[in-house]
């Protein structure tokens, strides 16, 4: 019987050292997962700092396209508008609108005439 008792004793033994061990083990494991996963984390912030620094001279080359496209436009938007006969009268006018109202520092219209 303590032949048994004995060998029993023996395998708690190696089973707790066992134990203690895989804990470390464990341990050491959750260690080395935590710093892959900051590694991981660090090499996806740069990749999108990547993407983000490529995708801006892309962006700069579509509003130049844009701003391009705007100044054609509008260049052919003065050309193409027809002179209404309002627009013509503004532009012709010999006197600026302030002195045909009479405003300070304009001579009178009547007196421009003669």
């Amino acid at each position: 019987m303590s032949a048994q008792n004995n060998e029993l004793r023996m395998q708690i033994e190696r089973l707790d050292y066992e134990n203690k061990e895989a804990g470390i083990t464990v341990d050491i494991l959750r260690e080395q997962n935590q710093d892959l996963s900051n590694e991981l984390e660090e090499h996806k912030k740069t990749v999108q700092e990547l993407h983000s620094s490529q995708r801006d001279p892309a962006l700069e080359d579509k509003e130049k396209k844009k701003a391009e496209k705007m100044a054609m436009m509008m260049a052919q938007f003065d050309t193409v508008c027809p002179m209404t006969p309002q627009l013509s009268l503004i532009t012709t006018c010999p006197a600026p609108l302030g002195c045909v109202l009479g405003e300070r520092g304009c001579a009178p219209r009547d007196a421009k005439q003669a």
